[in-house]
């Protein structure tokens, strides 16, 4: 493949990243329209059911011819759902579908999107929120990312636009109901880059018509990611700022600034953790199994620790489609959160939660080391803790030893464990005894 050439993106934009401003709007080409994705492509497939070689028609058009059929749209419906199911049911069909939304899902800045497209890829490989009817509006400042559908869902038959009628009445609508409210707001206050589309897309040309009908003279600046160079004097032409690349290259380009500019990390926290979880879960059980809670009741503050750390790890492989773990000052917020919270649980004297938040911060705390620097396994949290110990305790031998010692190390806590493996085991023996720190506090 053909190394491509550094995409040159403009300081301010870059800055309207940064500051929010940015709303991605989505066409059929970051997902199912590429033919590498699933060959032949839906309009394809529907012209050759139609019986043309070389069909002309504009996509909506083509559409409605084939619903004219008997049980047309149900059977139109049935074609694209088995089309998704396919694509999900192959790796390899399936990550090519999503390269684009995983490129983009780590970068924090973006909350916002608008979509044409009726796939669940901005919701499944991003977490973004869904918002397809006017009564979902109601739920628009919610503090997650948000989808904008305008075409619907494939989650929802009756919400897709699909043909020409369905196409004017969606246009209709969007004037005057509340999801159109949103879009003008969202048209007439940020920078809009539109990915997906070209010239002879009648999702973007119904689109753009529309912004400019509506905004006029007041038009924000575009910008609009595509393949070919053919048309860059006509998107100038109409106000639009082109740029000539893969729109999943041009957004690795934005990630690569605003790493430079310190104002996201990079992936390599999340990847090298995942190299020593396996090892906290393995710890995590041989530890619970080999101490008797009894005879060493302050193990349990070694198990709520590791609780913690698996706990901080497995929330940020998860949550890393939304950007939270890629950005600085939400991981040192998270800190500080955690701190305040550690002080009031150990004025209480709840030794068990306060073992349960270092765990939980310690993996915030390396993550920002990670990004500072050259990742090393001697830069990874201690295996071990025995509460009152202020020091990394990675060998199992040196953590016996302390175990012994956790009496005279820290009486307050030894006495509070003891009192808990009371509670809940009374005064049977039984070494099968664990206590588990749930994912709450």
């Amino acid at each position: 493949m053909k190394k491509q050439d550094k995409v040159k993106i403009p300081d301010h934009l870059i800055e309207e990243f940064i500051a929010g401003n940015v709303v991605i709007f989505a066409g059929a080409g970051v997902s199912t329209g590429i033919k590498k994705i699933s060959p032949p492509t839906l309009y394809e497939s529907i012209s050759y059911d139609l019986g043309y070689e070389d069909c002309k028609k504009s996509f909506p058009e083509l559409m409605s011819e084939y619903c004219k059929k008997s049980n047309g749209r149900i059977k139109l419906l049935e074609k694209i759902r088995q089309r998704f199911q396919n694509i999900r049911s192959f790796r390899e069909l399936y990550d090519n579908a999503t390269e684009f939304y995983r490129e983009i899902a780590t970068i924090p800045f973006i909350d916002t999107i608008v979509t044409t497209n009726w796939d669940t890829y901005f919701e499944d490989e991003m977490k973004a929120i869904p918002f397809v009817n006017s009564e979902d509006t109601a739920f628009w400042n919610t503090d997650s990312r948000k989808v904008l559908k305008i075409h619907g869902s494939i989650t929802n038959y009756g919400s897709m636009i699909i043909t020409e009628e369905d196409y004017k009445e969606c246009f209709d609508k969007l004037h005057s109901n509340l999801i159109g409210s949103i879009l003008k707001t969202l048209l007439s206050t940020k920078t809009i880059l539109f990915i997906g589309y070209s010239l002879n897309d009648s999702d973007f040309n119904e689109i753009y018509n529309y912004i400019k009908t509506e905004l006029g003279k007041f038009t924000r600046d575009a910008y609009i990611i595509t393949l070919s160079d053919k048309n860059e004097n006509r998107f100038k032409e109409i106000g639009l700022t082109p740029f000539n690349t893969d729109a999943t290259y041009f957004m690795r380009c934005v990630k690569e600034k605003l790493v430079e500019k310190e104002e996201m990390m990079t992936n390599d926290h999340i990847v090298a953790a995942k190299g020593f979880y396996n090892l906290f879960c393995a710890n995590h059980i041989s530890t619970s199994k080999k101490y008797d809670y009894h005879k060493y009741p302050s193990v349990i503050y070694c198990t709520s620790y590791q609780d913690g750390v698996i706990h901080a790890l497995e929330r940020s492989f998860e949550m890393k489609k939304t950007g939270e773990y890629h950005n600085e000052f939400n991981l040192i917020s998270t800190i500080d959160w955690y701190q305040n919270l550690r002080k009031e649980r150990l004025k209480e004297k709840n030794y068990f939660d306060v073992a349960y938040i270092d765990g939980y911060m310690v993996v915030h705390s390396m993550y920002l080391l990670f990004d500072k620097t050259k990742i090393e396994t001697t830069s990874f949290p201690p295996l071990f803790y025995i509460f009152g110990k202020d020091e990394n305790i990675n060998d199992v031998e040196n953590f016996a030893k302390l175990l012994k010692q956790t009496a005279k190390i820290h009486k307050s806590s030894f006495n509070w464990a003891r009192i808990q493996i009371k509670k809940i085991a009374g005064d049977s023996n039984n070494s099968e005894t664990v206590l588990h720190h749930p994912a709450f506090l």
